[in-house]
């Protein structure tokens, strides 16, 4: 590799370095947010749980009546609503594997930085 090509490769891991620090604050952030969707879908499933509770607790009749049917739709909904905050929790996860990608293509260039 002559030296303008590994000049050039430099630049490149030196911007991937700085990419870096960036990302590590937005992991930063993303872990706090997760932490926060953790603490709303908690709060979520107790009252989703209180309303199933609530509605075994029920005779038939209610059961089978319309505040049945609008209990199950509330708890259907909120089943929902935690399935979305669990796609969040997992998507808030995988952006911690990136770091690994970063580290991996800088690591990669410098290895054709040092190659002839």
């Amino acid at each position: 590799m002559n030296k303008t090509r590994r000049k050039a490769l430099g630049k490149i891991s030196d911007r991937i370095e700085a990419l870096k620090d960036q990302y590590s604050a937005l992991t930063t952030m993303a872990e706090e947010i997760k932490e926060l969707v953790e603490a709303v879908k908690g709060e979520l499933e107790t009252v989703r749980d209180d309303e199933q509770a609530a509605f075994d607790n029920s005779p038939a009749s209610m059961q089978e009546g319309q505040k049945g049917a609008d209990m199950e739709a509330s708890i259907a909904s909120m089943e929902s609503a935690l399935s979305e905050l669990d796609d969040m929790i997992e998507s808030l996860e995988g952006m911690a594997s990136l770091d690994d990608a970063v580290d991996n293509a800088v690591s990669s260039i410098d290895e054709a930085r040092g190659q002839e």
